[in-house]
């Protein structure tokens, strides 16, 4: 099957749009991040458009060396667990978490593209931000393995909890790498995380910079700061 490999972090995960795609929190143990003290109520209406493009990431918000890019669309359906319980992951491969369309979204890359960072921004009513991380961590607990069809390729991908900083009310963090070939096989860190209706997932994947994955714990703290603050308003 044809694979892009650099494509932005979107594309790489899909073979078609990633995004995931939360560069923001995750919870390396599974536990939910807990809001600041003095954090406002948080309202039950969905985000505004301008409230979801002010959350998503801006060049200035990254240390020198990064580069914004665009990463490719896919009319592509949705990719599809074989295990109903592994679906919330499956949804991260593709252009759409839970039906919902992005509100804003943001590609960016370092190392002539051998690094990659990618956040989008949704919004849910009620509940529906939170229902979805947690539905997310229920199946990083239940699915260390999962085939998951992929524009019509079904593509193993092993799941592995990681450690950052925990951003917004809830969060979870965690790699996804995707066998794309024998012998060949990508790895993105993954977190998704929810601040009162806004959900973001980001995904940070690095091809050899050294440098750039270590740091990889700052960026998340970038991006979590600018997902909360745009949210709150």
């Amino acid at each position: 099957m044809p694979v892009r490999v650099r494509h932005g972090a979107t594309a790489l995960l899909a073979l078609s749009v990633l995004c995931l795609t939360a560069a923001c929190g995750g919870g390396g143990d599974g536990e939910e991040g807990k809001p600041a003290a003095d954090a406002p109520a948080a309202s039950a209406e969905p985000l505004t458009a301008e409230q979801m493009a002010a959350a998503v990431l801006v060049l200035e918000d990254l240390p020198s060396g990064w580069a914004k890019t665009s990463a490719p669309t896919s009319e592509e359906p949705s990719p599809r667990a074989a295990e109903p319980e592994c679906q919330p992951l499956a949804d991260l491969l593709g252009s759409k978490v839970g039906g919902v369309e992005a509100g804003g979204n943001a590609d960016f890359q370092q190392d002539g593209g051998r690094t990659e960072l990618t956040q989008q921004v949704f919004t849910f009513p009620g509940s529906g931000a939170a229902d979805r991380v947690a539905a997310i961590g229920e199946a990083v607990e239940a699915c260390p393995t999962v085939n998951v069809t992929v524009e019509g390729n079904e593509v193993p991908v092993k799941i592995a909890r990681t450690d950052v900083p925990k951003i917004g009310q809830t969060s979870q963090s965690f790699a996804m790498t995707l066998a794309l070939a024998p012998g060949v096989e990508v790895t993105a860190d993954l977190v998704v995380a929810q601040e009162g209706t806004g959900f973001t997932r980001v995904a940070f994947v690095n091809d050899g910079g050294a440098e750039a994955r270590k740091t990889h714990a700052d960026l998340v703290t970038r991006v979590g700061d600018r997902f909360v603050e745009g949210v709150r308003g």
